[in-house]
């Protein structure tokens, strides 16, 4: 995997010895290389090496930590050529997924993001339909490209109508959702999915549930640079969202309001003082997120809307 994914970003004959990805560590000739790779074809970097995206110094746009096995690629850096559309047809060859349009760091993305993808869908393949297993896996792709990337808003706006012009429109919000964790290790739908564990239709139940959650988004509102709702009008979607919560068969106990960037951190805060006049009350003080964007991230309790 790694070996060909270096063959198609650059020929061996393109690079030094000292950083080619099939060259012995220490090498110092085409000749040493060829000796070492006679007969036996083995790439040096095997499949324990791991792919992330990340700023890289010096001429060459990867970087190949040899200890740790990590190989950083810097799409910024070098002239890629014709190996972008290589790429993403290698991509589209090895996974067959939707992205036949993909800008060359999506495909990036995608490869460097695979291991977090899997550990999530490892819990959610058995239990989501199909069709929602395959948008999901989709959906957290495109977070990660859109969280890693200076992505541009049309582009970005672009690529959530596609996924929802496959898997119906509420796909489009699953994103965001992703990006905020809301999948992950002891997160919200896992969390959901506990609930229900003594149905004995637990996964059909959750199914129902998902469709539902991903559609309405109960539990949550986005307040973007974009967005021209009120405080006042941000404060009865707040109603509207605990009314929803009163309806279904599971405990959701908050209603998160997120606002990134300076317009919407205000509009959070001017929604919080008045929550707190009204009398609600706050699960936590507002909070950054972590080890993410800035991001400000205000919870209600939503037993106290």
């Amino acid at each position: 995997m790694v070996r060909e994914f270096f063959r198609k970003l650059y020929p061996d004959t393109d690079l030094p010895s000292d950083l080619s990805p099939f060259s012995p560590s220490g090498s110092d000739t085409e000749s040493d290389t060829a000796t070492a790779n006679h007969g036996t074809d083995e790439p040096v970097l095997d499949d324990e090496y791991i792919i992330k995206i990340g700023n890289v110094s010096g001429s060459q746009p990867f970087d190949i930590d040899r200890t740790e096995k990590i190989v950083t690629v810097d799409p910024t850096r070098g002239d890629w050529g014709d190996s972008k559309e290589e790429l993403k047809e290698y991509w589209r060859e090895e996974k067959g997924r939707a992205f036949t349009e993909s800008a060359f760091g999506l495909y990036l993305s995608i490869r460097a993001s695979k291991g977090d993808v899997n550990d999530v869908m490892d819990f959610f393949d058995p239990v989501l339909t199909s069709a929602q297993s395959s948008m999901l896996e989709e959906a957290y792709h495109l977070s990660k490209y859109f969280d890693n990337f200076n992505v541009d808003p049309n582009e970005e706006y672009e690529r959530r109508g596609k996924l929802g012009d496959k898997y119906d429109t509420p796909a489009q919000n699953v994103p965001s959702l992703c990006s905020a964790g809301y999948f992950e290790e002891h997160g919200l739908f896992r969390d959901i999915y506990d609930q229900l564990s003594d149905s004995d239709t637990q996964d059909k139940d959750f199914q129902d549930l998902f469709n539902d959650l991903i559609r309405n988004r109960p539990f949550v509102i986005f307040v973007s640079g974009g967005a021209d709702l009120s405080v006042g009008e941000l404060r009865y979607l707040v109603l509207q969202k605990s009314n929803h919560l009163d309806t279904l068969p599971v405990d959701i106990e908050y209603i998160h309001v997120r606002g990134m960037g300076h317009g919407p951190e205000e509009k959070v805060s001017e929604l919080k003082q008045v929550l707190d006049e009204g009398g609600a009350r706050q699960m936590m003080d507002i909070n950054r997120k972590e080890n993410g964007p800035n991001e400000l991230v205000l919870a209600i309790d939503s037993s106290s809307i």
